[in-house]
């Protein structure tokens, strides 16, 4: 049997290259993938968004109540979303909130058309563990509906 990976001399030795797998971690690894079956009214307080069918969720950590992921463990997470809404008169404004700070805000502006679909995707550092994340919306004025479409990932780096 072969104890090199490869023909050269400095092919690495079958040992050392199965020792470095060992220590490989499979990243991403995907915690939660949830969506929204349900439509809600947004207005100016900000609300969490509701994604109340859970499709995966490896540790538990969506709260079907509180609309929250808890994180199990420590380490860098990658958030994905995308929601509708539908309007056509009032800034929107989607955020992420963790241990209930703002993280992150970002403003829907365009009011010509009737539905704004929005999609965000970033990556939160240093998360410890038994933090939550939460995804906020609320108008500066008035009031508007999010449909029912829309999902929620979230991804372990």
């Amino acid at each position: 049997m072969s104890t090199k990976i490869g023909t050269r001399p400095q092919d690495i030795p079958l040992n050392q290259f199965l020792g470095e797998m060992a220590f490989m971690d499979a990243n991403p690894r995907v915690m939660m993938l949830a969506q929204k079956n349900n439509g809600m009214t947004l207005n100016t307080s900000a609300t969490p968004v509701q994604f109340p069918n859970t499709l995966f969720d490896t540790h538990r950590g969506l709260s079907n109540n509180n609309s929250r992921y808890t994180v199990p463990f420590s380490g860098d997470y990658m958030v994905m979303f995308h929601v509708n809404i539908l309007s056509n008169s009032n800034v929107t404004n989607v955020g992420i909130r963790v241990d209930g700070s703002l993280y992150s805000n970002y403003q829907i502006t365009d009011t010509n058309h009737p539905r704004k679909y929005f999609t965000f995707t970033g990556i939160i550092p240093n998360m410890l563990a038994d933090q939550y994340i939460e995804i906020h919306a609320y108008l500066n004025t008035g009031s508007v509906s999010m449909d029912n479409a829309g999902n929620w990932m979230v991804y372990k780096m």
